[in-house]
């Protein structure tokens, strides 16, 4: 049996991948903020998904916040790994009801409330052509959720 060819994009140098990672990441976040879509190279193998993940979510642009319900606050997200977590372990839903940010936050607290507050929630703000985009996610059963 054969063995796979090593990739041809893996041979290149670091700084050269960073460089196309960068690039790439543009149409990613575009994506991201219009389909909810994981980006490709998340899903092309490990190192891929291990170097592309560092830059991914420790760009500035991927605004994640989080809340708390005693007292409550709402928080920014800065932690790559933490950013990460959350887009592999939560349920995306659309906000576009909503035009301000804080009609956005008072949804999501009011589902936090009528859960009990105990659940995990917050939103996510993605810049697009005509303005922010925002989806709430919130730690229930991936199965009910619509990021792929």
């Amino acid at each position: 049996m054969d063995t796979p060819a090593e990739s041809r994009f893996l041979l290149l140098p670091r700084e050269l991948r960073d460089a196309i990672y960068e690039f790439a990441m543009i149409n990613d976040i575009e994506m991201l903020s219009e389909h909810l879509m994981k980006p490709s190279l998340l899903r092309v193998c490990r190192q891929t998904n291990e170097e592309y993940a560092d830059i991914f979510f420790s760009n500035h642009l991927l605004r994640l916040d989080t809340f708390s319900g005693q007292p409550p606050t709402w928080t920014s997200v800065q932690d790559k790994d933490e950013k990460q977590a959350i887009f592999e372990n939560c349920v995306f839903r659309n906000l576009t009801d909503f035009w301000s940010l804080g009609s956005a936050r008072r949804f999501c607290q009011r589902r936090f409330d009528d859960l009990g507050g105990d659940l995990k929630v917050g939103i996510l703000s993605t810049p697009t052509v005509t303005g922010l985009r925002r989806w709430q996610w919130n730690m229930e059963s991936r199965a009910q959720g619509v990021y792929t």
